[in-house]
């Protein structure tokens, strides 16, 4: 059996591929990552001269969204969430997501303290799943107050230790 044998063997099993992973796999979004990835294998493959054509390419498999497992949590709930977190780092990262619309980890991650406008009460937030597009992931300014005092009472204090850490190393 030569390399390329095996892989043309699969031309035309894309479909029974697709209906075992169906039985196989928990949802249609798993499904589809998995066809995904062999659509990108056998595109590379055909590329690299390794067989002619690629099984997989008129086989749907764009991951969608699942509205269903999608939920609004209220404010009552969050701040509970918020009230039994372990310690503030867990608060201000539920808050920012919950209130603030940060990605977790990513955005939340990547705040720098001059990210923060402690005068306008402002949180740039750069986002590095979207910093390829024209305004370089700089997705918006929350308004701090606004969103929650758990936001700005973390990061006051974080403001005061950071300021009195300046002070005692500048002495």
């Amino acid at each position: 059996m030569n390399k390329n044998q095996f892989l043309i063997s699969l031309e035309g099993d894309a479909d029974d591929f697709r209906r075992y992973l169906i039985q196989e796999l928990p949802s249609e979004a798993s499904v589809n990552r998995r066809c995904g990835m062999a659509k990108t294998f056998f595109r590379s493959a055909v590329r690299h001269r390794l067989v002619s054509s690629n099984p997989f390419q008129d086989l749907d498999a764009s991951v969608k969204s699942n509205s269903k497992k999608q939920q609004f949590i209220d404010r009552t709930t969050i701040d509970r969430i918020i009230e039994f977190a372990p310690d503030a780092e867990w608060r201000l990262l539920i808050a920012l997501a919950r209130y603030g619309g940060l990605r977790i980890p990513s955005e939340a991650l990547s705040l720098k303290w001059c990210d923060i406008d402690w005068d306008l009460q402002r949180i740039r937030i750069t986002a590095p799943k979207t910093e390829h597009h024209e305004n370089r992931g700089n997705t918006g300014h929350p308004h701090l107050s606004r969103a929650c005092p758990t936001i700005t009472g973390c990061l006051g204090s974080g403001r005061r230790r950071n300021r009195i850490r300046h002070q005692s190393t500048s002495a």
